[in-house]
């Protein structure tokens, strides 16, 4: 998938979680630039955007084709290339949730962690400050403005309830903020509600996420 199409893809891919988690209407959303989706009779605007560190590790696997047969070769390759594999009952025990599993697919006795990514909103909030003063400088003025990041980290219910206030310090002072920040943490919907002061985590279906994510690939393809 060149670039084009992975951005048209991920912005896609945003709006097809938002309209099932979230019931927005995305028949009323238009595709533009500065914001990626205008609905113009509501005044909403949204920008997709995702982390992008670790682009070409994720390139790769998207590559994998399953089910893999040679595991261990598999996991050797994975580990050479910076990633990281814990038996999945640690990473239940890690993680505090009994009912965890790869997010990938790869292998049901395995928890997979891509590399370069530090579970923490620190990476999120450069995104969010870059995308601030963008919204305050070029983007068409709508009354609503909205932020969808995708980002790969695992965070707890502490580290989400100080990132509401983090992202109220980044807005601080600004004309233009965002009303609504989206973060989708592979399995997980957070939606931060900036003017409501509040936040909730959605665990989402993986059966219908990776529906969602085949129909936006298929869709792009068309």
């Amino acid at each position: 998938m060149d670039h084009d199409n992975e951005k048209k893809y991920f912005e896609l891919f945003a709006l097809k979680i938002l309209k099932e988690y979230q019931n927005l209407e995305m028949e009323k959303f238009i595709q533009a630039e500065k914001p990626d989706w205008q609905d113009l009779d509501s005044s909403i605007g949204i920008e997709i955007t995702r982390n992008s560190v670790g682009t070409k590790f994720w390139s790769d696997l998207e590559k994998v084709k399953k089910p893999i047969i040679d595991i261990e070769e598999f996991n050797r390759r994975f580990k050479k290339n910076g990633g990281t594999i814990i038996p999945i009952e640690q990473a239940r025990i890690i993680f505090n949730d009994k009912d965890i599993k790869d997010g990938f697919g790869f292998n049901d006795n395995y928890f997979y962690i891509i590399p370069s990514y530090n579970d923490d909103f620190s990476e999120i909030n450069r995104i969010i400050n870059k995308k601030l003063k963008k919204l305050n400088n070029n983007y068409k003025e709508m009354i609503d403005n909205r932020l969808f990041v995708f980002s790969p980290i695992y965070a707890n219910e502490e580290m989400i309830k100080n990132e509401l206030q983090s992202i109220v310090n980044i807005q601080e002072g600004m004309e233009r903020k965002f009303d609504i920040v989206y973060v989708c943490l592979l399995n997980k919907l957070i939606v931060f509600n900036i003017k409501e002061d509040s936040w909730k985590c959605i665990k989402m279906d993986r059966e219908i996420f990776d529906k969602l994510s085949l129909e936006a690939s298929e869709e792009i393809k068309s």
